[in-house]
């Protein structure tokens, strides 16, 4: 089967819960509302640790077929955003005498595809291998007021973009069974490993107005930086479905733990090291699928 990670386990399970002949085709789409921690949060130093997790709803198709009662294959993909935003407050610097306020705002582009192929054990159970491939692109922006006096303010604007392609291996089980002529139950559990790399880039930009007038630097575009980065967790998924006369549709709930590390660096305290952090995405969803 190929789908993403989630979805290769409730496909999975629904080919393992609903009976399929040989050369069957499924055809449909997944949607939901999650929540994204990111690992950012967990980089060594006090520049990312007051990162919020972002929030938003993530699609994709669906598409599998079943060669025979115990061999399914798959492919899905997920997509969409997720945003946070949050405000420092309100500080006076006496040093330099003025007073300082940021507001920040966090987007994520997620794009998950996944493949998977599944074997069934026996009824109901199946193992399943496929191969995962995610790209993250997040941008942090900060913008920060300085107020010197009731006529003089400057505004500086400070970007940074996070582009994190990723690929690696799923392996996992999967148990589904009736409930009743119509309903049926499903769960899930897969292994997840994956290598790629973490680039950053940073941008600044400077506003300063006095007597009503404005006057705009230059964006500054500083140099990237690249690591290298590992992924290894788990994702779980239970759910519940119903076979109607047209689509079968699925509602359930998805928890996802990467442990994320940098390696071929040295570590640092103030920035990127070998520490192991800790990425989560949870959410509800429901797919919508054809058997045809």
């Amino acid at each position: 089967m190929k789908k993403i990670t989630v979805l290769s386990a409730v496909l999975t399970l629904l080919f393992s819960a609903v009976p399929l002949i040989g050369a069957d085709y499924i055809i449909g789409a997944k949607g939901g509302y999650f929540v994204w921690r990111p690992f950012l949060c967990d980089i060594p130093g006090n520049e990312f640790s007051t990162l919020e997790s972002g929030t938003g709803a993530l699609a994709g198709p669906i598409l599998g077929i079943a060669f025979t009662d115990d061999i399914t294959l798959s492919v899905s993909g997920l997509f969409g955003q997720q945003t946070a935003q949050w405000s420092m407050g309100n500080t006076f610097n006496e040093e330099e005498g003025k007073y300082e306020s940021t507001t920040s705002y966090m987007q994520e582009q997620r794009y998950d595809i996944d493949t998977a192929l599944s074997y069934q054990v026996i009824p109901g159970m199946r193992v399943f291998i496929g191969y995962k491939y995610q790209y993250l692109e997040v941008d942090l922006i900060d913008s920060k007021r300085n107020a010197f006096n009731a006529t003089t303010m400057e505004l500086e604007e400070d970007k940074m973009v996070f582009e994190i392609p990723l690929h690696g291996i799923a392996i996992g089980g999967s148990y589904a069974a009736p409930i009743s002529d119509l309903y049926f139950f499903s769960v899930s559990l897969s292994g997840i490993f994956m290598r790629g790399k973490f680039k950053i880039t940073e941008y600044e930009m400077r506003y300063e107005t006095g007597s009503g007038t404005a006057a705009t630097g230059e964006p500054h575009n500083y140099e990237s930086f690249t690591w290298d980065m590992q992924q290894i967790g788990f994702n779980f998924e239970p759910a519940i479905g119903i076979r109607t006369s047209g689509p079968i549709i699925t509602l359930g709930v998805r928890y996802q733990l990467l442990r994320t590390q940098f390696y071929n660096t040295e570590a640092s305290n103030d920035g990127p090291g070998d520490n192991w952090m800790n990425d989560h995405l949870y959410g509800v969803f429901m797919s919508v699928m054809f058997v045809l």
